[in-house]
């Protein structure tokens, strides 16, 4: 097994490693699509990619197959689902009512959620969507977390299961990634709009932006949607664990070409008004890792001298990436069907560089 996934990698950056200097010599979609395609026909990568810079998009396009049975193509009207790239709007939803003065970010969770866990009452909103409430990412990190994904479970069942644990580090003090901190802001979204967070999303967000491929997965079969697989020894059909757990940290499905309409709404301040972009920056908490940040529900760092927020999304079966350059207004989205993070990596780095050099 090690060593077909050493050879796999290895025919991977072949292929790749061949198409750069072409690549470098003509900049041209149908040079990336090509080398997406190939990629796809050896089985190195299934999905749907689009690649924008200063409101032109460059390439937009599937690859490989959405079910592999019915041999139904990837397409750019694919949907897929995108795991924690969702913290991003739970978090959008979070500002957007502090906008509306229903909250302030450095109030108290406990302010905001009933019941609360005891051991959160020193917790803050801010530290929740930043990821420094020291909070264990639980189950996530436990040995049994695989069973427990097969049970529903309510977004208040996992603040009070995690609400027992003591905390791991004070308040503010360490970051620490933590699923079950959106599943808490979840319900202060719910709390404070007097509404369910799948009712506020479509409301205030997918549907302002016309963003009608976009969703919250219940567990039912999604019109259009991609099948996820995995690798273990051949390619088959990925475990399918009941997403009530993701709830506001990961939940959703989407498309390239919404997830497109998103990156554009936030350059126009749709949803917050003036200074969208310097508001989504705020408070940015360290992660620990040289030069890389993290502010409501967005990983900041930069890539070859240019700025870059992005975030990324892995449930069974499915990886996501979005890769915004303010900067440069260019925009790289890859959602994926078939998993493994070194194939999406080289895919999005390659993307990457096309986008920052592309004129």
């Amino acid at each position: 097994m090690r060593g077909m996934r050493l050879l796999t990698l290895v025919l991977l950056a072949a292929i790749v490693s061949a198409s750069c200097s072409t690549a470098a010599k003509t900049s041209s979609a149908d040079t990336e699509s090509a080398t997406l395609n190939r990629l796809a026909n050896h089985d190195f990568f299934g999905g749907s990619v689009l690649v924008a810079r200063q409101g032109k998009v460059l390439l937009q396009g599937g690859f490989g197959l959405a079910d592999r049975a019915l041999r139904t193509p990837n397409t750019p009207t694919t949907r897929f689902r995108i795991g924690s790239v969702s913290k991003q709007f739970t978090a959008m939803a979070i500002l957007m009512l502090e906008k509306r003065n229903h909250l302030h970010v450095s109030d108290p969770v406990c302010a905001h959620l009933a019941p609360c866990p005891q051991a959160w009452e020193q917790v803050t909103i801010q530290q929740l969507l930043n990821h420094t409430a020291g909070i264990e990412n639980y189950p996530y990190d436990q040995s049994d977390a695989p069973d427990r994904f097969y049970q529903p479970v309510t977004p208040a069942e996992q603040v009070a299961q995690a609400g027992e644990r003591p905390l791991l580090s004070r308040p503010g003090t360490e970051w620490l990634y933590c699923n079950v901190c959106y599943a808490a802001l979840g319900l202060v979204v719910e709390k404070e709009s007097g509404t369910n967070l799948t009712r506020f999303l479509k409301t205030h967000i997918f549907d302002p932006l016309a963003m009608r491929d976009t969703g919250i997965d219940q567990g039912q079969s999604i019109p259009g949607e991609a099948l996820g697989y995995t690798r273990r020894g051949t390619i088959g059909p990925a475990y399918r664990l009941d997403l009530s757990w993701a709830y506001g940290a990961g939940q959703m499905y989407s498309t390239v070409g919404d997830l497109y309409r998103w990156d554009q709404a936030l350059y126009r301040d749709q949803l917050l008004g003036g200074g969208t972009s310097a508001q989504l920056m705020r408070n940015a908490a360290s992660t620990g890792a040289v030069g890389q940040q993290y502010a409501n529900g967005w990983f900041i760092d930069s890539i070859r001298g240019h700025s870059r927020v992005r975030h990324g999304g892995s449930i069974p079966g499915f990886i996501s990436d979005i890769d915004r350059f303010p900067d440069d207004r260019a925009v790289v989205i890859v959602l994926t069907n078939l998993d493994g993070f070194n194939e999406l990596e080289q895919v999005t780095s390659r993307l990457d560089d096309w986008a920052l050099s592309s004129r």
